[in-house]
């Protein structure tokens, strides 16, 4: 199966019995096919294919196990870094996803684990949010809750506290108001006398 045909499996596989292709498709060398192959089980509402994408994902360790990247991605510094040295692409937060949309209830502790654990990357711990806020059971609910007050990540904290006001739940931490007082003004420095 060549890789760059991974991009349209959401398109040509529409019938069940693509299900087994799909599930077949989730051990690629390719982890771009593999993500492919998870989203055409998602669009397929193919509920048959939760026990293989959670065993994937239980199986599959977390980012920080494979060590820190002390490199640069590329040769410019401009560039940056990764956190990690896990391969990529990470196909862990396509299956994560894929257990929110496939309401794959019965995976909440999991989704939990993942959320606290500081060994997953930012991207898998955003997705198990939005994956718990999809499933919304009242484990769900309870973790989102633990998160919004006090995840190490900001952008889970949002995610955590916008799940729980569309469910009518006030936000645990006391989010303020902006000060209607202006900041105070300072003069300005005295020209330099080289100017």
């Amino acid at each position: 199966f060549p890789p760059y045909a991974g991009n349209f499996l959401a398109a040509l596989c529409r019938e069940k019995s693509d299900v087994p292709l799909l599930l077949n498709l989730l051990e690629h060398p390719n982890r771009w096919v593999r993500i492919n192959a998870t989203k055409a089980l998602i669009f397929m509402d193919a509920k048959e294919a939760i026990g293989p994408l959670a065993r994937k994902l239980a199986e599959s360790p977390p980012e920080a196990d494979y060590g820190f990247f002390a490199g640069r991605l590329h040769d410019t510094p401009q560039v940056g870094q990764d956190e990690f040295n896990d391969p990529t692409p990470r196909d862990r937060e396509a299956y994560i996803m894929a257990l929110g949309k496939l309401e794959a209830a019965e995976h909440v502790p999991m989704l939990v684990e993942i959320l606290f654990d500081e060994r997953n990357a930012l991207e898998c711990r955003y997705a198990a949010a939005r994956a718990l806020d999809m499933l919304g059971t009242p484990a769900a609910v309870d973790a989102l809750r633990q998160a919004e007050c006090n995840h190490d990540f900001h952008t889970v904290r949002a995610v955590a506290r916008e799940a729980l006001w569309r469910r009518g739940i006030a936000p645990t931490v006391d989010l303020k108001e902006p000060s209607t007082t202006p900041p105070p003004v300072f003069p300005s420095p005295p020209a330099s006398p080289l100017a």
